[in-house]
């Protein structure tokens, strides 16, 4: 059965961001994924709240079970609806995500003539996150990141 163009890109971009993207050398042994429960507008904006939603579209369940079920070769993947969930202030060392993890917002997906656009972060601790806009284009019948854009680092 062929993904949807959602699992699809959305799986591209989880791999990408927990393999290379995340900014700390490959690989970085990320104990878990956390991955926003919903898409965060502009969230390649490091100006972006992605802490407080605003036009939010949640994933649904057959999304998200897609997603973990393509992932079973990165650490666990659970979603959570806030970096609130996640976020450990008290955690000593540079990553302040529970349990030595990596936390993962997603945007729309913007489609155009086989090209789309989203843009993401990945965020481990306040001097640990990455602001990323990915192009991807449509080759055959599958997806595949054409290039990526570093917006912002911290």
């Amino acid at each position: 059965m062929p993904l949807s163009t959602d699992e699809e890109i959305y799986n591209l971009l989880i791999h990408r961001l927990a393999e290379s993207d995340h900014g700390w050398g490959k690989p970085y042994g990320f104990q878990g994924l956390y991955i926003l429960d919903h898409t965060v507008p502009n969230g390649e904006n490091s100006a972006t709240d992605f802490a407080e939603p605003a036009d939010e579209r949640l994933f649904d369940d057959a999304l998200k079970s897609a997603l973990q079920a393509k992932s079973a070769d990165l650490p666990p993947l659970t979603f959570v609806h806030s970096i609130h969930d996640v976020y450990d202030a008290l955690r000593q060392g540079s990553v302040q995500v529970r349990n030595g993890g990596g936390f993962i917002a997603l945007g729309l997906i913007e489609i155009d003539s086989g090209k789309a656009t989203v843009g993401a972060i990945v965020y481990a601790g306040h001097r640990w996150a990455r602001w990323t806009r990915y192009h991807l284009e449509r080759s055959g019948d599958e997806w595949r990141i054409a290039s990526a854009e570093l917006l912002a680092v911290s």
